[in-house]
């Protein structure tokens, strides 16, 4: 009866999150769809005519960046149903980590720039990686948009490496921005779970990014954590373990490169 009861009430708690996730989902997707169709018709009107080029190539902008949005959400979703159908794979290539890491800080410029923020990367030349390049760098570019959207106007981002005693490697995002709750730490690695839930919350997203990063590492052998404290900050890290490793001998001093 226990067993019967516990059952109940883990399947009542899914389905009330799946709720809530297709509450906030449908509120994600209709912003930027639309923008889309709204710019679009406005574009294709006679209206148009009117509109200088400045103008004009503004609205394409909006109407990109909204296309580019939508299509994150999208492959968000799609990989979350690969990871609960178990089919999400890895197609592993050997790389420079560093060269991996200052890729995904570009690919951020435009979110650093959004928030007013600096992404500073101290990262070590010479380590080798075994990984999903692909999805590595997914995992990164989520956890730098993430300190970037939660960190203050003017403030900073820091990325870089940390040798583990087992010699796996440690690429930490550190931000000094509104942090997390103790209470919502673990909670926030669940599908479909925000730490700030509710469609008018302050900071977007489909509640998926730190579920589909924390899997990728899993398949790894490695892991994502979160470190935070309210009003202080946070720091996130993708842990890689040391057979996917090659450290280079001697150790590199690290180099500062900011975005």
């Amino acid at each position: 009866t226990q067993k019967r009861a516990a059952a109940k009430e883990a399947a009542e708690r899914s389905s009330a999150k799946k709720s809530q996730f297709l509450a906030v989902m449908s509120h994600e997707l209709r912003t930027p769809l639309n923008a889309i169709v709204g710019f679009a018709e406005l574009l294709g009107s006679p209206q148009a005519e009117a509109l200088g080029e400045d103008s004009r190539a503004e609205h394409l902008r909006t109407i990109l960046d909204s296309s580019r949005h939508l299509q994150s959400l999208i492959s968000d979703i799609l990989d979350a149903s690969r990871i609960e159908k178990g089919t999400m794979t890895l197609a592993e290539q050997e790389t420079d980590a560093a060269e991996l890491v200052e890729v995904a800080v570009k690919m951020c410029r435009d979110a650093a720039e959004r928030t007013d923020a600096t992404v500073i990367a101290r990262i070590v030349d010479g380590v080798e990686l075994r990984c999903d390049i692909t999805r590595i760098k997914q995992v990164l570019i989520n956890l730098i948009t993430n300190a970037l959207k939660f960190s203050p106007a003017g403030g900073y981002v820091n990325v870089g490496f940390e040798r583990l005693k087992s010699d796996g490697l440690a690429i930490y995002v550190r931000d000094s921005g509104v942090g997390i709750a103790r209470t919502d730490l673990e909670r926030i690695f669940e599908p479909y779970v925000q730490a700030d839930e509710g469609t008018a919350r302050r900071f977007g997203g489909a509640g998926l990014g730190l579920a589909i990063a924390r899997r990728i590492a899993m398949l790894h052998g490695g892991n994502v954590t979160i470190e935070s404290e309210p009003g202080v900050g946070t720091t996130a890290r993708l842990v890689l373990p040391s057979e996917r490793v090659i450290w280079p001998e001697p150790e590199t001093a690290p180099t500062s490169r900011a975005a």
